[in-house]
């Protein structure tokens, strides 16, 4: 049973589009969140050690200190809280692609089956679904990378431009070859 890729993606996120954007989009919002706000935090720490301009505008180092303890602490509890949400996901994903390949079993009329051996119906009905729903949580665990990046990105062109350039150039010219290698 050989399916086009588009088929298979719109039966798997059939009924849980919504859900599945609201569990990546509070996991980018709470990665991108947690590593920028804690940083200018430490940054505005050291700020205040050696009389400098503050980010935040809290002149009070107790506070910037506690925000620095707190803020780890909630990202982590809505991170756990996440987690559920995601292996909940990764169960919808599956239970919507083995559906979808019952019903496309059941469809065939009985005098145009093909005999499967155990091996293959356990095969079709579990490490295929559970490859395709790893397939989909990738963008999971990479959009919150990519964001984090671009966000980081654009605060090093507004500090300085010129060093934000040269750290790029490595993995531009990483990209390159890459690209280069996969078409030879």
């Amino acid at each position: 049973m050989k399916y086009a890729k588009k088929n298979i993606y719109r039966n798997a996120i059939h009924g849980i589009k919504l859900f599945g954007f609201l569990v990546i989009f509070i996991e980018i919002i709470t990665y991108t969140f947690s590593f920028l706000v804690s940083g200018l935090i430490k940054k505005d720490i050291f700020n205040i050690i050696e009389g400098k301009d503050v980010t935040f505008g809290i002149l009070s180092l107790k506070v910037l200190i506690l925000l620095n303890i707190i803020i780890p602490l909630t990202i982590n509890i809505v991170k756990q809280i996440n987690a559920g949400l995601v292996a909940d996901l990764k169960v919808r994903l599956t239970q919507n692609i083995k559906r979808k390949l019952l019903e496309d079993v059941n469809r065939i009329p009985i005098e145009m089956k093909m005999l499967l051996s155990e091996g293959e119906v356990i095969s079709l009905f579990r490490n295929e679904c559970e490859d395709i729903s790893n397939c989909f949580l990738e963008f999971y665990y990479q959009l919150p990378k990519i964001v984090l990046s671009i966000a980081i990105l654009s605060i090093m062109l507004c500090i300085n431009p010129v060093f934000a350039i040269a750290s790029l150039l490595p993995t531009m010219t990483m990209l390159v070859f890459i690209n280069l290698d996969s078409r030879s």
